[in-house]
């Protein structure tokens, strides 16, 4: 983005976040929404190097990619308003 924005003229930057796995509304107390209670616990997993350990306490939480289906539609949304802010 910044070599483009660096060759000049007036560049669109988008830039997305999704997230690429989903874990379950039951997972968000109340009084912190954004983070997850499993999400340092699974965090430390992943660090772990244990695969099978990692995919079973994902399991058990109920961790799921993001289908893509749904990635795709987003990211085809967010395109297009960015299109749209600029015509």
């Amino acid at each position: 983005m910044e070599f483009v924005r660096a060759l000049g003229g007036d560049s669109l930057t988008l830039v997305s976040e999704m997230p690429l796995f989903l874990l379950p509304a039951e997972h968000f107390p109340p009084e912190n929404p954004v983070r997850p209670r499993a999400g340092s616990e699974l965090g430390a997993l992943a660090e772990s190097n244990d695969p099978e350990r990692l995919r079973a306490e994902a399991l058990r939480f109920g961790v799921r990619a993001m289908p893509i289906a749904d990635q795709m539609r987003l990211q085809l949304a967010y395109l297009e308003e960015g299109l749209a802010a600029i015509a």
